[in-house]
């Protein structure tokens, strides 16, 4: 048995292997009724305040399961939890700390992926809308569609400026509003935000709050790669972060993937149509509509919904 370690008030725990254990102060946190034993979450750090002595035992991190049935689940889930009143516990926390949640789509994910595909030896990029009115509330955003953009000339600005307008037009007249920006670098082996990604992020910031920057890691876009290929950021004090990935949720994650392999191998993809695309040929509708019709056939008799 490791030793226990006594922690004082305003020291956070952080696990090290699944024998760590700690003698700590523990306010407000309730025991199982039998014994002192109270399981945390190991990615929950806890401010330890006067209180009873008991013993707090922290579990080593668990697989993450995609949940199947249409839920929302994180990129960690949370159902680690072993019960309901921890998972209050970590949402609450959430909430204390002012994270803002990130939800995206089935859609919006699949038209990414697609994106990054289509032009796989280019820097690609586009914008990510929500509803009008609605999602997550005010500390949450619920990322429904996106709208490709560019796959050549990313850091021309009166390009980029031109695609904004159009798209910020358009969102006004189908009740939506742009909320985020993503990229998929050039490099796979490189998913860090460039001097541009980081411009348009600025100018979304400027319309909304909770605007968020998310970067395709090209190197997990293999089709026998479990884990969402994304990386994302948010903007706190003064600067664009990485953020915590247990704010981010995807719906129907294993869904995407079936669906996106099925769009590349029926050569489907061929449907999508960016911003560029429409420059060259204006008749090309770079909203998507039929891309987005296919996509809905092939979810919503397995799901239900997007």
């Amino acid at each position: 048995m490791c030793s226990s370690t006594k922690l004082t008030q305003g020291l956070s725990i952080t696990p090290k292997n699944i024998t760590t254990s700690y003698e700590v102060n523990v306010k407000g946190l309730t025991s199982d009724g039998a014994g002192h034993e109270i399981k945390v979450p190991h990615f929950l750090s806890i401010p330890i305040q006067s209180s009873s002595t008991k013993r707090l035992i922290l579990p080593p991190p668990a697989p993450c399961k995609i949940k199947r049935d249409g839920a929302a689940a994180t990129l960690e889930d949370f159902s680690r939890l072993q019960s309901k009143r921890h998972g209050d516990n970590l949402l609450n926390e959430i909430k204390r700390r002012k994270m803002t949640e990130v939800e995206l789509s089935c859609l919006a994910c699949v038209k990414m992926f697609l994106h990054a595909s289509v032009y796989p030896r280019c820097s690609v990029n586009g914008l990510l809308l929500a509803p009008a009115a609605g999602g997550l509330g005010e500390e949450g955003v619920c990322v429904t569609d996106c709208v490709p953009l560019l796959h050549s000339h990313l850091p021309l600005a009166m390009i980029a400026q031109l695609a904004l307008t159009q798209v910020d037009v358009w969102c006004s007249q189908t009740q939506q509003r742009i909320v985020g920006y993503y990229q998929a670098n050039a490099n796979l082996s490189d998913s860090s935000p460039t001097a541009c990604a980081f411009k348009m992020a600025d100018k979304i910031l400027e319309q909304s709050s909770n605007a968020v920057l998310l970067m395709i890691d090209g190197k997990k876009m293999s089709p026998g790669y479990r884990v969402p290929p994304i990386v994302m950021y948010e903007h706190k004090d003064s600067r664009w972060i990485l953020k915590d990935k247990h704010t981010i949720m995807l719906r129907q994650w294993e869904e995407t993937r079936a669906v996106t392999s099925q769009l590349l191998n029926s050569r489907d993809h061929t449907l999508l149509v960016d911003f560029d695309s429409h420059l060259d040929d204006i008749t090309k509708d770079w909203t998507n509509q039929k891309l987005n019709a296919k996509i809905m056939e092939l979810v919503c008799p397995a799901n239900g919904s997007m």
